[in-house]
């Protein structure tokens, strides 16, 4: 009898494609990349001067502020002196410079005198221009006169003359990038048919027509630190509560360029140009 031969059997395994293993992989590493970003974004903003902080944290709480291709930070240069933005950003407040010196403020004074020199009619009101410089900064006051007023009795719009100074006053401090704070003052006459609109809004209305004058040429919003409307509460001529000279709108040009730098962020935030009335007079 014949051996039977063993039978052999051979399997052959076909090609087939490894089991569906989900993406969810994906979504977990795109979360740890988001995350890690967002760290080193953090880390960044924490290593920051305050200056840059405040502006960042201003446009969160307000992007619309910065609508227009205006930067976030300081170091784009945004209403700031030029010499700021070619540092790189502004200086600390307690560095050297941060201040501007009693030299440089006189310096500022004396373009200021120049540019005012140059505008027609200007020695009719020179005897009504005074400008100052002290460690608190340039203060310039435009003064009216018994026979010369630079707004109407009561009214807050400005005449010619004054237009003309406000406007050469504030192509020149637009070129400084400094701070501004614009005051409106008067007499203690009193409105005789009305408590709806006394001399607080008339002060702060004439500082606020000034501001705008000096905003048309030149004078950058975001360098506007405070409009103040006092009434009569600092009287020039106490003794006199009467006297013309009562009567005036200053400009005080602040000296640090520190509060320059981070003028950006206060306007961004909110608070934009402050408003003081405090007391009862009316004029």
């Amino acid at each position: 009898m014949k051996s039977e031969e063993p039978t052999i059997i051979v399997k052959r395994a076909r090609g087939r494609h490894p089991g569906h293993h989900g993406g969810a992989w994906k979504v977990a590493y795109a979360d740890f990349v988001t995350a890690m970003m967002a760290f080193f974004l953090v880390m960044w903003i924490v290593g920051q001067k305050v200056t840059v902080r405040q502006a960042i944290a201003a446009y969160f709480r307000n992007p619309q502020a910065f609508s227009g291709g205006q930067g976030v930070l300081p170091a784009g240069g945004h209403g700031l002196d030029p010499e700021l933005a070619e540092k790189g950003g502004p200086p600390d407040p307690g560095a050297p410079g941060a201040t501007a010196g009693i030299e440089e403020l006189e310096r500022a004074a004396g373009r200021i005198r120049e540019a005012l020199s140059a505008l027609p009619g200007f020695e009719d009101l020179r005897d009504q221009i005074e400008i100052t410089v002290t460690a608190g900064g340039v203060r310039i006051e435009l003064i009216e006169a018994p026979d010369r007023d630079f707004f109407d009795t009561g009214s807050a719009v400005l005449k010619e003359g004054a237009a003309r100074i406000m406007g050469a006053l504030g192509a020149e401090i637009g070129k400084l990038g400094n701070l501004v704070i614009v005051e409106g003052h008067t007499d203690s006459r009193r409105y005789s048919n009305s408590d709806a609109y006394t001399n607080w809004e008339l002060s702060t209305d004439r500082a606020n027509a000034a501001r705008r004058q000096m905003e048309r040429h030149g004078l950058r919003p975001v360098q506007v630190k405070a409009v103040n409307g006092y009434a009569d509460t600092r009287l020039r001529v106490p003794s006199d509560p009467y006297d013309a000279h009562n009567r005036r709108v200053s400009v005080l040009v602040t000296p640090s360029r520190a509060e320059a730098a981070a003028a950006l962020a206060v306007s961004a935030s909110g608070t934009g140009s402050e408003r003081q009335a405090t007391g009862t007079s009316e004029r």
